[in-house]
């Protein structure tokens, strides 16, 4: 029996590198201790994306105020918590700093909005220097 063409809509599509590095961030960070803002600071510039991805997903229930929905990689869907970040680094990566600034603004605290947008500029800063690749931001469709 053939099986049925997919659909380009319907075809499974590679999951962003930097929501599969997220992922992987979060699950070990499940038993880790909290992170404080003044942790973020002593952050190198020249670190691995991993060491911002990990410090981010540390820093995520106090920057939104709850725990974020964060799915395990390879999950076929995404949560809306990570869609936001996506489109954070999306509109950071396109220096696009109203949207920046909005989605900063409409989830996070003000006393924190400086380390969430120093730990993601680091993360897409580290990320392209680390692999000579862009991250991708979220899919258009």
């Amino acid at each position: 029996m053939a099986l049925p063409l997919l659909k380009p809509d319907d075809a499974p599509c590679p999951e962003p590198k930097l929501l599969t590095l997220v992922r992987v961030s979060a699950l070990e960070c499940r038993a880790a201790a909290r992170a404080s803002a003044t942790a973020c600071t002593t952050i190198s510039p020249t670190a691995r994306p991993d060491v911002f991805a990990t410090q981010l997903v540390k820093m995520l229930p106090q920057f939104l105020g709850r725990r974020p929905i964060i799915w395990r990689p390879g999950a076929g869907a995404t949560s809306f918590d990570e869609a936001w970040l996506l489109s954070l680094v999306d509109a950071v990566g396109r220096r696009d700093h109203e949207s920046e600034s909005f989605l900063l603004k409409s989830r996070i605290t003000a006393a924190s909005v400086h380390t969430a947008r120093m730990l993601v500029r680091g993360l897409i800063r580290s990320a392209a220097a680390f692999d000579h690749t862009p991250l991708p931001g979220p899919r258009a469709d």
